[in-house]
């Protein structure tokens, strides 16, 4: 139900630094990433902005393949700039009190 709208591409994971204490391929590089740039909501003509997501998978032989998901927040946007807001690996707690879910 959620993520159905996106696009997905093979993508290159290409460190910027060497010296941030990462190691395996987050330090070296990776040629086999495949990546997805997707809408969490089904977009309606009453929607009002994004709630993007980005999923970012890295396959490996023999072994299970390492993901990283990230999105700005759990609540969405009144911006249909995808990138408008940093995307992130941890975000705040979803407060049900300002956003309350409906049944």
């Amino acid at each position: 139900m959620t993520h159905t709208q996106g696009v997905v591409a093979k993508v290159e994971w290409v460190p910027y630094a060497n010296d941030l204490g990462y190691t395996g391929f987050y330090e070296t590089g990776h040629d086999h990433v495949i990546m997805r740039l997707s809408e969490t909501a089904m977009l309606t003509s009453e929607s009002t902005g994004l709630h993007p997501a980005v999923a970012v998978k890295f396959l490996r032989d023999g072994i299970y393949a390492e993901n990283i998901l990230a999105t700005p927040n759990l609540t969405g946007s009144n911006s249909w700039n995808f990138f408008s807001e940093p995307m992130k690996t941890r975000v705040q707690p979803f407060d049900e009190s300002t956003h309350p879910i409906e049944v």
